[in-house]
């Protein structure tokens, strides 16, 4: 009977060291979905800041400026949620805002929303591949 007692205490620790790896695993996708939008919440203070003071000294266009064209080119990977959202702004041939992106990849999911505008903003703030020309409203260089 100790045996049988020794198995089922053993199955019973078995199975709560799964449910805490299982509930590390939720609380560890919680902690990333809060990374990617308090990043979000900053790049559009930070933008925002930015933009404010360029207001006052320069008008729509210059701001919106391409870079340099020596700068190289950048190359997006093949089947990249990134390059699909660039081939969808240049078949449009004008700046779209995030919703109408996020409409046109067939995604109605606000964590990828947020995700996705983080990564357009980081391309646009290094003027690469993207431009931002208005709140979460994007370009293409």
């Amino acid at each position: 009977m100790s045996v049988m007692s020794n198995e089922l205490k053993r199955k019973e620790m078995e199975k709560k060291i799964e449910e805490s790896r299982t509930q590390l695993q939720a609380l560890m996708m919680q902690v990333e979905i809060q990374k990617a939008y308090l990043k979000g919440l900053e790049e559009f203070y930070d933008n925002s800041l930015e933009d404010s003071n360029l207001k006052n000294n320069m008008n729509f266009s210059e701001r919106n400026a391409s870079p340099a064209l020596s700068q190289p080119l950048e190359i997006l990977r093949e089947g990249s949620e990134i390059l699909k959202v660039k081939e969808i702004i240049q078949k449009v041939g004008r700046p779209m805002h995030i919703t109408k992106i996020m409409e046109s990849l067939g995604i109605n999911d606000s964590k990828k929303k947020i995700s996705l505008t983080g990564t357009l903003n980081q391309y646009s703030k290094k003027k690469r591949v993207f431009i931002k020309a208005a709140p979460n409203t994007y370009g293409v260089l």
